[in-house]
């Protein structure tokens, strides 16, 4: 079952993106352990040069068992194999052929074992491949997976962007009244920002978690695996936590959030939701204040009924970010001012656009819909903008 995208195993597809400057400092990705991927390449490549060694070794012992095989009498080079050989009489011809024979049998099973050691390493080599391809996603993808990466950066723009933001977008301007300009965009995307940033502290307190306790059943196996099983070790105070995780209990983490990103499709998101509800009215309240400290109108009033009609619309936020976090590496977003107006990461908006030129210094003045970017800051889709300059709206 494949589209074609795989080169070996056809499980794998490209993930297309654009090449931009860093964005922002989103610490999501910090506690991604790009030198375990690291790791890994190097060990791969210590297991390949190790089979070609073995190879050929291999290729020498074969061309030795040949040039004996088709000998009937002594051979002068033949002084490495005589440790090996037992003869009773070497200037015998019997005693030659026998001595023949046994250095010959000797070789078959020297190439036997060899051949073993070789497919030793084949193995190692092809579970080092998997290990690193399911922990990192950003070339390769498994087609076959219930949160696929291609899939949610197709429905940013097509199903979310212009689906569900502009379904939202109707029902703020319908709940408003008086001139409302980018207010009802602007509201919009500040509800996925806020779903974004609560789904991303939800992950980094996972992987916080989740690393000390297997940190923990790593070291006090003993304690907790007793006749009287001592629960407290599982999370014991966290000064005294060693620093850093093993490298083991790192790759056993990864491996964790392989399975939850597969998950990530049906986890219960209540608690969640109810978290950004709270952290949007705090938010908004206090962007709009500071907005109007800037002479600037661009969110409308806190409105509570308003957050109400919009819950599916943040069920949505809080559904699509969480898959992105969990993706390996997480996907992230865009949306952190002042930042410079770049036209590889940013769209200005049509329907806002202003009448001044646009240089490299042109502020940004606020997003109506983030950049979507991977986990090193590459462009996947642009993000929509309004920019610092003379305005047909005059906001």
């Amino acid at each position: 079952m494949s589209d074609g995208r795989f080169p070996d195993n056809d499980k794998a597809v490209p993930i297309p993106g654009e090449s931009s400057p860093k964005e922002n400092n989103d610490p999501l990705c910090e506690d991604y352990d790009e030198s375990n991927t690291g790791s890994l390449v190097q060990t791969s490549m210590q297991l390949t040069e190790g089979i070609k060694n073995l190879q050929r070794e291999n290729d020498d012992l074969r061309a030795k068992v040949q040039e004996l095989s088709g000998q009937k009498y002594g051979d002068p080079d033949r002084e490495a194999l005589k440790s090996h050989r037992v003869q009773d009489n070497a200037d015998t011809s019997h005693g030659s052929q026998q001595g023949y024979a046994a250095d010959i049998i000797w070789l078959k099973e020297l190439l036997t074992e060899k051949q073993k050691e070789v497919d030793r390493y084949r193995e190692r080599l092809a579970a080092m491949s998997e290990r690193k391809f399911i922990q990192d996603q950003r070339a390769t993808e498994n087609i076959l997976s219930n949160n696929r990466q291609s899939e949610l950066e197709n429905q940013y723009i097509a199903e979310f962007r212009d689906g569900k933001r502009v379904d939202a977008i109707k029902i703020i301007k319908d709940s408003t009244t008086g001139p409302q300009g980018p207010q009802a965009s602007r509201l919009a995307c500040l509800i996925f920002e806020v779903s974004y940033e609560c789904a991303a502290t939800v992950r980094k307190n996972f992987t916080d978690m989740t690393e000390t306790l297997l940190d923990n059943l790593v070291t006090q196996a003993p304690s907790i695996g007793g006749k009287k099983p001592d629960s407290s070790k599982l999370f014991p105070d966290p000064r005294s936590s060693s620093n850093g995780a093993s490298t083991a209990v790192q790759d056993a983490l990864n491996e964790v959030m392989v399975l939850v990103k597969e998950k990530a499709v049906n986890h219960e998101l209540k608690e969640l939701v109810e978290t950004v509800e709270e952290d949007l009215e705090t938010k908004w309240i206090e962007q709009r204040d500071q907005h109007q400290r800037n002479n600037e109108d661009i969110l409308p009033p806190y409105d509570g009924p308003l957050t109400a009609s919009l819950t599916k619309y943040i069920e949505y936020c809080c559904q699509f970010s969480w898959r992105m976090v969990t993706q390996v590496p997480p996907v992230k977003i865009g949306y952190q001012i002042p930042t410079a107006y770049d036209p590889k990461s940013h769209n200005e908006n049509s329907s806002f656009a202003g009448k001044g030129k646009i240089t490299a210094s042109t502020q940004i003045r606020c997003y109506l819909w983030p950049t979507l970017l991977d986990c090193d800051n590459d462009v996947i889709k642009k993000g929509d903008v309004v920019l610092y300059r003379t305005n047909i709206y005059g906001f």
